[in-house]
């Protein structure tokens, strides 16, 4: 396969990620997206059938707090290496091909809940610190 042929194929995986971003995004997001989209699809005179938009998986990681939102970050970047993710509100939304994608899930999911694990058990631990404190103040 020549160069030409592995960079366009490059340019229709990015495509087939961010036409999923377009799909499922939030608000502003959609219309970002879809722009994009189409400015590339231009840019690089792909057609929609090129683009294996089957081949897209998008997921979403919830956060409710900004401990969870910070974990779930450095999560991503262990798991993928670098920031391949969307941030909102109230969550993470990750677009990946199926195959990644439910590799990558099943990681960030299991790291996820290790590193909620581990918190619990150390805020456990503080507070029975302080209750052990309080006791021998009085």
């Amino acid at each position: 396969m020549d160069q030409i042929q592995q960079d366009k194929e490059k340019i229709a995986a990015k495509l087939a990620k961010i036409k999923a971003l377009a799909e499922h995004g939030v608000g502003g997001e959609k219309e970002t997206a879809l722009r994009m989209y189409e400015e590339l699809k231009a840019k690089y005179e792909i057609k929609d059938e090129e683009i294996m938009l089957d081949a897209v998986e998008v997921h979403w990681f919830g956060y409710s707090t900004q401990l969870e939102e910070d974990l779930l970050t450095q999560i991503f970047y262990k798991v993928t290496g670098s920031p391949v993710y969307k941030r909102s509100k109230s969550g993470i939304i990750c677009t990946q091909t199926k195959q990644q994608g439910a590799i990558q899930k099943a990681k960030v999911n299991t790291n996820q809940q290790r590193k909620k694990n581990a918190w619990r058990k150390r805020l456990e631990c503080i507070q029975c610190f302080w209750i052990s404190e309080d006791r021998h103040r009085h």
